[in-house]
């Protein structure tokens, strides 16, 4: 946009010279918008004591360097259930095989749980052990904008990511937080010292929206600003073809997440890698 390549009336509100009309440019922001639920654990169980507690540190940077052991060697994220929602019943529980009859395409997974060791909120708790869920909406139909702030490039963009716009999101992110607390019901039942830090404050459709509007989170997974497909003069249209040229255009190509047409249902950084 700052070179003159996007929506024309926002360019020249902006003092920009348009040297390609392209609507699409800035728009059909995407990202996987999640929310956490959190518990609280005994410090030893939590990556919090690594900076409550420096002795532990220490001790653990020891372990990872002489032995290559201790909690220095795992990632934080080790592990991640992806789940369709459609094939949860109204407490969170998977369906019955004749209950989930939808057709296979439908159900692909949409929801994303990562369990981790902290209180993954972007205000996380800190004085005390902490274990959370962080619930993933994979595939949002929430569009979000990037534009100009002004014609400045050192000036940072005006992101609005229009998280929840779209009243769809929510039942999926519903269907999420149930099975999150049956999963936290269950490592309970199995004698983990677990105890209600950040949850809802029932299951009843109002809160959890409610909540789902409280303890929410980027995950960085940002895409489609400049979408592949054709040209169709508007918003929802193609910035680059194919082969990543930018419309109009033989010598510019985009070649990022943004070229997503839409954002996928994994960790963007997969198909990058593929590619």
């Amino acid at each position: 946009m700052l070179s003159g390549i996007g929506p024309a009336s926002h360019l020249k509100e902006k003092e920009i010279g348009v040297v390609k009309d392209l609507p699409s440019v800035g728009s059909n922001l995407q990202d996987h918008f999640a929310v956490s639920v959190a518990c609280e654990v005994p410090m030893s169980h939590s990556l919090v004591c690594l900076q409550k507690r420096p002795w532990i540190f220490s001790l653990e940077l020891l372990k990872y360097l002489l032995f290559g052991t201790g909690m220095l060697l795992a990632p934080v994220v080790q592990v991640a259930v992806f789940a369709s929602s459609l094939l949860l019943d109204e407490d969170g529980k998977p369906k019955a095989a004749a209950a989930a009859s939808t057709e296979k395409k439908t159900l692909l997974p949409d929801i994303e749980i990562m369990p981790m060791a902290y209180d993954s909120t972007d205000s996380p708790e800190t004085s005390r052990g902490m274990f959370s869920f962080l619930n993933v909406l994979l595939r949002p139909k929430s569009k979000g904008t990037v534009r100009l702030s002004s014609a400045d490039p050192s000036d940072p963009p005006v992101v609005d990511p229009q998280y929840l716009s779209n009243s769809d999101d929510y039942a999926p992110l519903r269907a999420s937080l149930k099975l999150t607390l049956r999963l936290r019901d269950r490592m309970i039942e199995q004698g983990y010292p677990m105890v209600d830090f950040g949850v809802p404050a029932d299951e009843e459709t109002a809160s959890l929206d409610s909540f789902i509007r409280k303890r929410n989170r980027t995950t960085y997974h940002y895409s489609s600003t400049c979408r592949m497909g054709p040209d169709n003069g508007r918003e929802d249209g193609g910035a680059v073809n194919e082969e990543l040229f930018v419309h109009g255009f033989d010598n510019l190509r985009v070649a990022d997440s943004s070229v997503f047409p839409w954002i996928l249902g994994t960790h963007l950084q997969t198909p990058k890698a593929w590619a």
